[in-house]
């Protein structure tokens, strides 16, 4: 998926969950996108962009037209522009610790760590589980496919706290 194709692959990317699909995610969209019209860091224009995958996936990227990082005030102007673009739609925000990933409907489904981890160990989590991985950092990272993998090349194969073993 050729995601934003006026964005390099180094734009950074953040990955926000929500706890439900809206009713009409065009309120999310329609929020976000009118944020990064007027968004810099800085005093730099940021190109960016904005979509929501499965339904329940804010994905936002963005790239100061200098190269530079973003700085944290344009992130933290990011982050309220989410929180509220979530509020318009009747959404919320999931846990950034969540882990999320398909069940065999091919569904999303969101759990805490420790839930994870029992579902692993019980094998209702198996090594060919598709997990989401929220964290990947750039589009670059989303654009090779690093957003969904088999669990056993996921970061909760690695997940610190009791071995996490798939059935």
């Amino acid at each position: 998926m050729n995601l934003f194709p006026q964005l390099a692959d180094s734009a950074r990317l953040w990955i926000f969950a929500l706890d439900q699909a809206p009713p009409d995610p065009r309120v999310v969209l329609r929020a976000v996108r009118a944020f990064q019209d007027t968004w810099t860091s800085h005093g730099v224009r940021v190109a960016a962009g904005a979509t929501l995958v499965f339904g329940r996936f804010l994905l936002v990227a963005g790239s100061r037209a200098d190269g530079r990082a973003i700085s944290g005030c344009g992130i933290d102007a990011l982050m309220q522009a989410v929180v509220q673009a979530a509020d318009a739609a009747g959404a919320r925000l999931l846990s950034p610790l969540a882990v999320h990933f398909r069940d065999d409907e091919d569904g999303v489904v969101s759990a805490s760590r420790k839930e994870f981890r029992t579902l692993a160990r019980s094998g209702a989590v198996g090594d060919d589980t598709p997990v989401l991985d929220l964290g990947i950092a750039t589009l670059g990272a989303f654009r090779a496919g690093q957003f969904e993998r088999p669990f056993r090349d996921s970061w909760c194969a690695r997940m610190p706290g009791p071995a996490v073993q798939a059935a």
